[in-house]
């Protein structure tokens, strides 16, 4: 199959996620799973229940709202400058996209510290702060 046999551990996962709202703690799905769920929201949803899957859903939508502002509103893309600024968007969403199929940034791991860098330079950035405060 295409997905690894990713979808086969998604819909192993349901049962587990909707018998608990709170979630079963880090690493659930090692433990009831026996392998990595390979994505972020239903890892969220297994581990930390509602409110975890909630958490990240927020910083997944707080994050896609800020950088389509730096796109669309600031048009950085179009400016000779930024270059940080514009790999930075590039590498978040690649993580953001990544993290269908994978845990990504979601746990500690070298996609977390590159999205962390990333979000730092987009937030500091003078474009930003000039246009979007």
């Amino acid at each position: 199959s295409n997905t690894s046999g990713r979808v086969r551990l998604w819909k192993k996962t349901l049962p587990y996620i909707s018998s608990s709202y709170f979630g079963y703690g880090p690493q659930a799905d090692r433990i009831y799973i026996k392998q990595n769920i390979s994505n972020l929201i239903l890892y969220s949803l297994l581990c930390g229940g509602i409110i975890g899957a909630i958490s990240i859903i927020s910083i997944y939508l707080l994050i896609i709202y800020k950088i389509i502002n730096l796109v669309f509103m600031n048009q950085i893309f179009k400016k000779k400058n930024y270059l940080h600024e514009k790999i930075s968007i590039i590498i978040i969403g690649f993580l953001l996209l990544r993290s269908v199929v994978e845990v990504s940034f979601g746990i500690f791991s070298i996609d977390m510290i590159f999205f962390l860098v990333a979000l730092k330079i987009i937030y500091h950035s003078p474009i930003y702060n000039k246009k979007t405060s």
